[in-house]
């Protein structure tokens, strides 16, 4: 749970080039705990996590009772110590005073409200992030918070649950959500969760290494984990991506690098162990 909101709270300091979030998460973790408390959210208690979560105007509350109140937010053992409360005050108080407004601006002040997304409501979610085309750091965090909340949420869900992506490139620009993607990808099985993957911007998959071309970690997360894979032609698809495409795949089967070529479907060998999955629920990758 503070894991997913240290992840969120350091894209932003960086991504708004603040200052010392190292010195001020212990703060925004107190306040993120009380908020939690306040909910009747306990961490240790999985069957909490159904109760309605508190949003970041909670975890504002917070800070600001900090300010006046420190004690409430340090160790029992050290509630009478004065240089400890005033060092918690004061982070408590730059915190308000220099930081709260950058995640109230139009960029981010979404993140602070409800969510309205409920995978047990519907039968399809559809998630369109066509404003942050370009923007690719706010669009791979904003990616990152909605796959994380819907994850959360299809971990807990009866049945089989489906994540279609598209242009997830993205996430893969941003080391933090890259970090987070790899994880939902390689454990998705676990949930009865299935990953469709689609992009033209392949080559984000591969990077330069000396005198060769391999896989990214993502990459190579992402070509480990994947059932089936799907390739139409494209113009980036020429000959020499083709090789080496060819060459990852490890099958002896061309790939549609010309216009009139017809796509090109890999899937599992019988009797290979990755069938272990049925292929109706495997994670699957596009290029498209």
């Amino acid at each position: 749970m503070l894991d997913r909101a240290d992840r969120f709270f350091r894209a932003i300091y960086d991504s708004e080039r603040l200052s010392d979030y190292g010195e001020k998460k212990a703060a925004w973790f107190e306040a993120i705990e009380a908020a939690n408390e306040w909910a009747g959210i306990d961490p240790d208690d999985p069957e909490t996590f159904k109760r309605q979560s508190p949003t970041l105007e909670h975890v504002f509350e917070f800070l600001l009772d900090m300010v006046t109140n420190p004690e409430s937010y340090v160790d029992e053992h050290l509630q009478d110590d004065e240089k400890t409360l005033k060092q918690r005050a004061q982070t408590a108080r730059t915190i308000v005073n220099n930081d709260l407004s950058h995640f109230t601006n139009k960029k981010y002040e979404h993140f602070t409200q409800k969510t309205s997304i409920d995978l047990a409501a519907n039968d399809v979610i559809y998630l369109d992030l066509q404003r942050y085309e370009g923007d690719i750091e706010s669009g791979g965090l904003m990616m990152e918070m909605l796959l994380s909340d819907l994850y959360d949420q299809a971990k807990l869900a009866d049945g089989k649950a489906f994540f279609a992506i598209d242009e997830f490139h993205y996430m893969l620009d941003n080391p933090r959500s890259a970090a987070f993607f790899k994880r939902i990808h390689r454990h998705s099985r676990h949930w009865n969760l299935g990953v469709w993957l689609a992009t033209q911007q392949f080559e984000d998959l591969f990077e330069q290494r000396d005198d060769e071309v391999g896989l990214t970690a993502a990459g190579d997360v992402i070509f480990s984990n994947q059932s089936m894979q799907l390739y139409h032609y494209t113009k980036r698809l020429d000959s020499e991506w083709g090789s080496c495409l060819d060459y990852r795949i490890g099958r002896d089967r061309s790939l549609p690098t010309r216009p009139e070529a017809r796509s090109t479907l890999i899937t599992p060998k019988p009797s290979s162990s990755s069938m272990t999955t049925s292929t109706r629920f495997a994670s699957r990758w596009l290029m498209s």
